[in-house]
């Protein structure tokens, strides 16, 4: 694909280069957007089991009587942000906010139920202390 002299590239082989380049970004594009939201998603649910294991603890050192509300307490560290916006636990029950870890206190605080929501709002983990 070089001149006719030999020196340099012709324009169909640079043509050629060009649309292989595109038709190869075009389909790595939407997977590499499909593949952020999905880590988002994950960082949602891996917030969700550090308040579990939040509650848990607290449950522990309190004789098996699960903490009110643990929304300040995760929403007061640095590392603990929404990957949607905003912050990342709110106490009381599910709602539709993209990102969001709800915690539900159960029966005189001896049972919770934490939900987290997905880019979507929709719940994409719920996560309990007692069978159902």
């Amino acid at each position: 694909m070089l001149n006719r002299n030999g020196r340099g590239f012709t324009r169909i082989g640079l043509m050629i280069v060009v649309v292989v380049v595109g038709v190869l970004t075009s389909v790595a594009a939407p997977n590499y957007a499909s593949t952020q939201s999905c880590a988002l998603e994950t960082i949602v649910r891996s917030y969700a089991h550090v308040g579990q294991l939040y509650t848990e603890q607290q449950g522990h050192h309190c004789a098996g009587r699960y903490p009110s509300g643990i929304a300040a307490a995760m929403n007061g560290s640095n590392d603990i942000v929404n990957p949607f916006g905003g912050f990342a636990f709110l106490d009381g029950p599910p709602g539709a906010a993209p990102g969001m870890c709800y915690r539900q206190v159960g029966n005189p605080n001896t049972s919770y139920t934490i939900t987290a929501n997905g880019r979507n709002g929709t719940p994409i983990l719920v996560l309990t202390n007692h069978w159902r």
